[in-house]
């Protein structure tokens, strides 16, 4: 039987396909990650990384590998990089808000700022704040302490740099 729904008589880069649009090259069509695909994905780390889920860091790390690992290795064939850059930076200021946020006290802020290297006066500005974790993950400060290399050293994988080293 064939289901009337999802089967169609289109141009190629009109349909999806098992999670691929298709564009058109000068060597023919290319696959791509459709937008449904790529809104999907979004919707799952975003659920991933909530701020208020009460998961550990372990579990958090351990999903997000896991998830990060599967999805590039399904859609390993598609041309994705610039995107994948843009939900890397997305998903890293997700997790320092998250971070941000389990440091709950000012105090306890401001130490953890002190233990990753922050002076007195930039912890104490940082950690008495009125600005919101998601705000505050953005600032040049928190990305300095709380580092790209930081979170990759600490357990976390991210798109980008994985999908490089499968295309490679």
């Amino acid at each position: 039987k064939v289901n009337m729904e999802k089967t169609v008589v289109a141009y190629a880069t009109k349909i999806k396909y098992l999670g691929f649009g298709f564009t058109k090259s000068k060597d023919g069509f290319k696959p791509r990650v459709h937008q449904k695909s790529k809104a999907k994905m979004r919707k799952k780390v975003e659920y991933m990384t909530q701020r208020n889920d009460g998961k550990s860091y372990e579990e958090r790390k351990s999903t997000l590998r896991k998830f990060v690992i599967g999805w590039v290795n399904y859609f390993k064939i598609a041309q994705m990089g610039t995107f994948l850059k843009g939900v890397d930076g997305w998903m890293r200021r997700r997790i320092r808000s998250q971070i941000w946020t389990r440091w709950k006290r000012v105090r306890t802020k401001y130490k953890r700022l002190r233990q990753l290297g922050a002076d007195h006066d930039t912890a104490l500005r940082m950690a008495s704040s009125r600005k919101g974790s998601w705000h505050l993950a953005k600032t040049k400060e928190l990305n300095t302490f709380i580092s790209n290399e930081r979170l990759a050293r600490a357990g976390y994988q991210f798109f980008f740099p994985y999908y490089m080293t499968v295309k490679a």
